[in-house]
């Protein structure tokens, strides 16, 4: 593989690459086809690791030991944060959703490093933003795009404001062969509810067609879908139902527990009330979360509980020590993965003479943003290799001849492995490890260097006998990176870039105030999942750049903007313009 460096004095073919991606941040534009034909780039994007990936992104996020490329972020270890249940039992025929409020917020000690986040400019603009667009969706997933137009979005967006600063409940009953319900109760000033019951009405007229009918202490509207209801209630708490019960306004009432946030969602009872047609997996669990405060960091813990045991196999850890090297901005370990990959099994199956992998590891380095790897461990990896690189000549050239960029070639001679060519920038690859035992890809060439894994990293793992998943990010760098590997990646496969504006400029100007971010995952019993994190906002930047992406939908809240925008007939002639000369077999 080509020599890696440190920064824009390294030598070798990558030195200008390097440096042309510092100071590139692909939003809309994209590199001149110049730029990318003369590169050579090795395959990372094919199924079996991109679903290996997709779950450490999903799970990513924890916390190490310091070293010297951590020691001023440094955070609580995740034994000093034990998994815990919710404290906060909820009867099965509920999912409920309680927040304690930001007013409320602003008294805990341990929040004020995520309320100065929450309050800086780039913040409450992006909050400003998004109640706005919140504010149009009762109309647009009701009755659709035109039906903003002169819809009283200006009397419901007032009440989003309040939802976000006083406290709230949202209840949904959903039991079995009975009718569903929900109620939303929020604790408000008087005068604040005498506006939410005047602004309610007239956005509830609106929405159903139907007239709202005055009750002693609110309203009513009734229609052949639903009755709704509003009422004020003598203890300060404002409840908006639907279908309410005759015994209780409030569904499934339960006194808060304490924590800022706190839920408990059944998501396949949710989906068979309200018949909302969701494709769930057929051991889909109920989640189970809480998040409050230590140490001025976000701490979550929480479960997952499945309806049939899980099957996990947590063997020894089998950790590629002789490829993780510091410094470290992000790892992440996971075993039991087997039963999760079954999707995959035809695509790996043909030729590799070995079971679907069960352990994965992934980390990246500090220095260049593109240095993110995943290893996965596999027996006689060199012949998965050699299936894997046949599969990708043969279907995944022909995939890639319409929907991205370049085309996979095998490595160049004296190299054992697969290319992506003809993208910009990255260097995906996959291949094996030294001693045959991993199979080993990457966005880029690993850089050699003498630094070794620290040993009070596995120090953190490798003896929990229950453990599932273990990961360690700074996040703020973390951040930082996606930005260039997930615009690169939407351009190489031909999807459209998030935009310079909105969310995607509040991650760019805040990342450098997130710190550590710390999750531990859990095996309890043979259907439960133990989760806990301890944070600076409670996500991790995978989740933080998936959020983004959602916020800036142009259909908020459906979709993502990178799935709901599509390219552009100009720019997409241009990114194929650049993927340089095909193979016959690949060309479109």
């Amino acid at each position: 593989m080509p020599d890696s460096g440190d920064d824009c004095g390294m030598s070798g073919p990558w030195a200008k690459r390097v440096c042309d991606l510092r100071r590139l941040r692909l939003f809309s534009s994209f590199p001149p086809a110049s730029l990318a034909k003369n590169q050579e780039m090795f395959a990372r994007i094919i199924r079996t690791t991109a679903g290996l990936g997709l779950i450490l992104i999903g799970l990513s996020g924890c916390d190490r030991p310091q070293s010297a490329a951590t020691t001023q972020n440094a955070a609580p270890t995740a034994t000093n944060t034990p998994p815990l249940k919710p404290v906060t039992s909820v009867p099965v025929d509920l999912s409920t959703i309680h927040w304690l409020g930001k007013k409320q917020l602003a008294a805990d000690t341990n929040a004020a490093t995520a309320l100065a986040i929450w309050n800086s400019p780039e913040s409450v603009k992006l909050q400003t933003r998004t109640l706005d667009q919140l504010a149009l969706a009762p109309w647009r997933l009701l009755k659709g795009e035109a039906a903003t137009n002169g819809a009283p979005v200006a009397r419901l967006r007032p009440l989003l404001d309040d939802l976000v600063t006083e406290e709230s409940r949202l209840t949904i009953h959903h039991p079995t062969n009975q009718p569903a319900a929900w109620s939303l109760a929020i604790k408000l000033p008087a005068e604040r509810a005498s506006l939410w019951q005047t602004n309610l009405a007239a956005v509830l007229e609106s929405l159903t067609g139907a007239k709202a009918a005055s009750l002693t202490d609110g309203f009513s509207v009734s229609s052949p879908m639903a009755t709704l209801e509003f009422h004020r209630q003598a203890d300060g708490w404002s409840v908006l139902s639907m279908n309410p019960p005759k015994t209780d306004r409030v569904i499934g009432k339960v006194t808060p527990a304490g924590e800022w946030l706190s839920l408990s969602l059944d998501l396949v009872a949710v989906d068979r009330a309200f018949n909302l047609g969701w494709s769930l997996p057929t051991n889909c669990p109920r989640v189970s979360l809480t998040m409050d405060g230590v140490d001025r960091n976000v701490r979550t813990r929480g479960g997952f509980s499945f309806p049939q045991p899980l099957n996990l196999s947590l063997e020894p850890w089998q950790v590629p020590t002789n490829l993780i090297r510091d410094p470290l901005i992000g790892f992440t370990a996971v075993r039991g993965l087997r039963p999760f990959l079954s999707g995959l099994g035809r695509f790996w199956e043909t030729g590799t003479r070995s079971p679907l992998p069960n352990q994965a590891y992934g980390w990246s380095l500090a220095g260049i943003n593109l240095m993110s790897y995943l290893a996965v461990p596999v027996p006689a990896a060199d012949a998965a290799l050699s299936s894997l690189t046949s599969r990708l000549l043969s279907d995944g050239n022909g995939w890639l001849g319409t929907n991205g960029m370049g085309y996979f070639s095998r490595a160049e001679s004296g190299h054992a492995g697969v290319l992506w060519a003809g993208v910009p920038f990255m260097a995906p690859f996959l291949t094996v490890s030294p001693g045959n035992d991993f199979l080993f890809g990457g966005c880029f060439p690993l850089p050699r260097t003498t630094n070794v894994m620290p040993a009070a990293l596995l120090a953190q793992f490798v003896s929990r006998s229950n453990l599932v998943c273990y990961s360690w990010e700074l996040t703020g760098a973390r951040a930082d990176a996606y930005v260039d590997v997930s615009q690169l990646a939407r351009a190489a496969l031909l999807k459209s870039q998030t935009p310079p504006v909105g969310a995607m400029v509040w991650l760019v100007t805040t990342h450098t105030n997130l710190g550590n971010c710390t999750t531990s995952i859990e095996l309890e019993d043979a259907r439960t999942l133990g989760v806990t994190r301890v944070s600076t906002l409670g996500f991790s930047a995978a989740e933080l750049h998936l959020i983004v992406d959602w916020l800036d939908s142009p259909q908020f809240p459906a979709g993502l903007h990178t799935t709901r925008v599509a390219i552009s007939d100009k720019l997409r002639t241009k990114m194929l313009e650049s993927r340089g000369a095909l193979p016959p077999s690949a060309r479109p």
